[in-house]
């Protein structure tokens, strides 16, 4: 049954497949026992390998038109490099202030009438290193520099849901291929932030490598990067030309491989500007002689082109609407070898055709016009005055220990003028007829030691550079030691201000050079496990789906410049949080192990104390009044009863003597009365037998 005449099997229904060796046919077989033959082999129209998404239109026109392009561009390419030949030239005189080459000193006798001394201040060198490795360290974490973030909080920020463990897993598999598979993307960055710190402009490329087959982030110094003149930014830019020195190796795998045409090309020779030759000799090479060691020459222009027979177009017509191309010329030969669309795919098939962003411009500071400013245009006036006042008193100490003279000439003949005496030698004179005392016929230069004011001054220029350039050193150790964080944090923030906003637009930067990865990533999913045999997610709909859903961001903070302000934020919490039962302090000082000192979570955990055996109950101390009254109880209480005692007894006592006084009253009415006499002894009789209570 084919193919084309019925419809396509259902999967569920296949019980085998086969290809058939000889007609190359692929025969499917299905449970009910039909078989399907496909003559194609499996495989669509869409899976043609020869039929490119992204074609090589120079294979479609003819020479003429090449070569009207060719011409044009290279005549505008050599407009644009002209325009910038006095920024190169700026860029190649901070590299000289730099000091990074050692230079001989001049003469000892002074006959060019130059200073004696070459050496260079280091002011300039030494905020560009501290920028550097400052930002390096904060944009390349050893974790990796890259972490998840999405606006959608129940589904990634929170906490173990159906979209985490798709942005855990993404975020893994990111950093390990930046870390581990693309393993140039670090030392590419940091060589990115020298240029960004000297010149003030660092770029990074973001495409897809066709000889590596995977995308990649690459450094592009700036000498070899051509924008046109009056351009405000890259996005702006009417042309931009990435000049690439190429191998012929390189180049023929290129052709090879169906990237450039296969033409006849002439070995270049390569011509150096200021910057090249200011870097060759400071790293102190020289450019190869031979013939077979020379590179070709290669204009990667992304420009915009009406190309007849590939023209923009509005309801079927031509718009005359440009559109963004890759041009790649060979400059020797002037030879195009590929013509490319540059235009980024959108879901909107009516929307106007946009430039794909291929360039990532990390800034310093941003620029009046395009290029920005580095360390070099900061520093470079206050570095030379520096470099000036060093070589003053460098020369100055060399006269005072070896100074210049004046002598009286003669008829005397004299054999020469070099007077230069070692310790405890002596060089004989001939004073011929004149004077013989010594000292009338020689007399010493008037050489002036430099004041305590220059000296001063050129202190003085130091520590303005240094603050400006934010490599001064912040004296966060001074004074109290139980300063408030707040104030300290005053002082670093007041030292470092430039260097904070110039890591703010770094971040910035970084967050469009992932984005512009991650486009890569959805447009080639299997690049991110493809060398990675550990890889966390190995399904194509995972991974567009985690892309789609994830924001992939720096790992970086832009309000932390670097690790000594993270440092003092975290001791800010560990103050704030120092004795206030509502915080943890276990978990403040696990997360300031963890940030501060990068302490991973087994490294914390196995610091923590065993926990210890339970201990009995401690007994609250005795109140020593209580312990008293406690041993005076039974006294007190013999005393109370004692007390009772002799209360009833006295208030029998009292009773009986009421008693015995009736009695008698009774007696002395019976005496007054004598009937009752009888019934007065028997009262009597009764008092008497009754005796006192015990």
């Amino acid at each position: 049954m084919d193919r084309n005449q019925s419809p396509w099997p259902d999967p569920d229904d296949i019980v085998s497949s086969e290809i058939d060796p000889d007609t190359g046919a692929l025969h499917i077989h299905h449970s009910n026992g039909d078989i399907t033959i496909d003559p194609s082999g499996g495989q669509s129209d869409d899976d043609d390998p020869s039929k490119e998404s992204d074609p090589n239109i120079a294979l479609e026109l003819d020479d003429s038109q090449l070569a009207t392009i060719a011409a044009d561009l290279i005549d505008g390419i050599e407009a644009d490099e002209a325009s910038c030949a006095t920024w190169r030239s700026n860029v190649a005189s901070y590299i000289e202030l730099m000091g990074l080459g050692v230079k001989p000193n001049g003469s000892a006798q002074g006959a060019s009438g130059g200073a004696y001394s070459t050496v260079m201040h280091p002011m300039l060198a030494d905020a560009i290193i501290r920028s550097q490795a400052t930002a390096a360290a904060e944009l390349l974490p050893a974790g990796g520099p890259v972490k998840m973030s999405s606006d959608d909080d129940d589904a990634y920020l929170g906490g173990i849901e159906s979209g985490d463990d798709e942005a855990e897993a993404l975020e893994k598999d990111f950093n390990h291929y930046l870390t581990a598979v693309e393993t140039s993307f670090g030392p590419d960055t940091e060589r990115m932030l020298l240029w960004r710190s000297t010149t003030g402009a660092g770029f990074k490329k973001v495409y897809k490598s066709p000889l590596r087959n995977r995308p990649v982030s690459e450094c592009v110094v700036p000498q070899d990067l051509i924008v046109a003149d009056g351009a405000v930014n890259l996005e702006t830019a009417r042309r931009i030309t990435h000049e690439i020195m190429m191998r012929p190796s390189v180049l023929k795998r290129m052709q090879i491989l169906g990237v450039y045409r296969d033409v006849d090309l002439m070995t270049s020779n390569q011509k150096q500007n200021a910057i090249d030759d200011k870097v060759a000799q400071t790293q102190g090479t020289t450019k190869s002689s031979r013939v077979e060691d020379e590179d070709h020459q290669i204009w990667e222009c992304y420009c915009e082109l009406d190309i007849e027979g590939f023209e923009h177009k509005v309801k079927g017509k031509p718009s005359g609407l440009p559109l963004p191309w890759r041009v790649t010329i060979h400059v020797e030969s002037k030879q195009i070898l590929e013509i490319r669309s540059n235009v980024l795919e959108t879901e909107d098939d009516n929307a106007l055709p946009v430039a794909r962003e291929v360039f990532v411009l990390f800034p310093y500071i941003p620029g009046f016009g395009f290029w920005p400013i580095g360390l070099g245009a900061l520093l470079g006036n206050s570095t030379k005055a520096l470099t000036e006042a060093w070589r003053v008193l460098l020369d100055a100490g060399m006269f005072a220990n070896f100074p210049g003279f004046f002598y009286l000439q003669t008829d005397a003949r004299q054999l020469h003028n070099n007077f230069r005496i070692p310790p405890g030698g002596a060089v004989p004179i001939r004073p011929g007829s004149g004077p013989q005392d010594i000292r009338q016929l020689l007399m010493s230069a008037p050489y002036k030691d430099p004041s305590a004011t220059f000296i001063q001054f050129a202190g003085q220029v130091a520590d303005a550079g240094s603050k400006l350039g934010a490599s001064g050193e912040v004296q966060v150790g001074e004074g109290r030691a139980d300063a408030p964080v707040g104030t300290t944090l005053a002082m670093i923030e007041q030292a470092t201000k430039v260097e904070a906003a110039a890591h703010k637009r770094a971040h910035m930067a970084q967050a469009k050079e992932f984005q512009l990865l991650k486009r890569l990533f959805k447009e080639d999913p299997e690049a991110l496990w493809r060398d990675n045999p550990k890889a966390n997610i190995t399904d194509k709909a995972t991974v567009l789906r985690a892309l789609e859903n994830a924001e992939i961001v720096p790992r970086s903070d832009p309000n932390t410049p670097s690790h000594l302000h993270r440092v003092m934020k975290l001791m800010g919490i560990k103050q704030l949080t120092a004795g206030n039962p509502a915080w943890n302090p276990t978990a403040v000082d696990e997360m300031i192990m963890e940030e501060g000192l990068g302490l991973s979570p087994q490294q914390i955990q196995s610091l923590k104390a065993p926990p210890q055996p339970p201990q009995a109950p401690v007994q609250p101390p005795v109140d020593p009044l209580k312990l008293a009254n406690a041993q005076l109880a039974p006294q007190k209480l013999a005393f109370d009863k004692q007390k009772l005692i002799a209360d009833l007894n006295d208030k029998a006592a009292e009773r009986k003597s009421k008693e015995n006084l009736k009695v008698l009253q009774l007696a002395i009415d019976t005496a007054i009365h004598p009937e009752g006499e009888s019934a007065a002894e028997g009262i009597l009789q009764q008092f008497h037998t009754i005796g006192p209570m015990q």
